[in-house]
């Protein structure tokens, strides 16, 4: 494996390091996990459900069955729906999270080495090439790189990144080299933005 030249100035101390993870947390979206049963009922406990529903009754209370039995239908058919819609926005949450769970090469301690992403801080410089996935939102410190933020922004094509440039977490890069100075990590990032909003 190519590694990057040790005359790149900059890097985080273990110590920095640990005090900075201390500091921002992992970098890693939050997970948040509920029972299916308990969030299908969930969607029978609203303003607009509890009116419904007591429509429903009243409906009934009037003996006029097929209004009645039409609302109730539209009910569950509306919670379901939502229900499915929200299990779709997990498994895309699900996605996001699993798209940060890589190594990265950072420079610790003067010297290169292949971290986990959880474990990158805010102010660690990376080493970024062909192939790799950005795993925090970055600032080019030095080098080029072409970036693929589609998956993350919904821009078109590849942007190129030269020194200042800024690249989002689970941008992919297509061509170049580059050392980046990490900006944001974990739920600050523009991608862990994302994550909360489909949450």
């Amino acid at each position: 494996m190519a590694s990057p030249s040790s005359a790149v100035p900059g890097g985080l101390t273990s110590a920095e390091a640990a005090e900075l993870l201390a500091q921002y947390g992992p970098n890693a979206v939050p997970e948040e996990r509920e029972r299916p049963l308990l969030a299908l009922l969930r969607k029978f406990s609203a303003p607009v459900p509890w009116m419904l529903e007591a429509t429903v009754v009243l409906e009934l209370a009037l003996h006029r069955n097929t209004e009645a039995a039409v609302i109730a239908f539209l009910l569950v058919f509306n919670a379901v729906l939502s229900f499915a819609q929200e299990g779709h926005a997990k498994r895309a949450l699900d996605l996001l999270r699993s798209r940060l769970a890589i190594l990265a090469r950072v420079e610790r301690d003067g010297a290169w080495q292949r971290l986990p992403s959880e474990r990158i801080v805010p102010g660690d410089l990376i080493y970024l090439r062909a192939g790799d996935m950005a795993p925090a939102d970055v600032r080019v410190a030095s080098g080029s790189i072409l970036v693929d933020h589609s998956t993350v922004t919904g821009e078109s094509g590849p942007v190129e990144l030269a020194d200042g440039g800024t690249g989002y977490a689970g941008g992919v890069v297509r061509r170049g080299v580059a050392t980046a100075v990490v900006t944001a990590t974990g739920a600050r990032t523009f991608f862990g933005k994302t994550a909360q909003l489909v949450r």
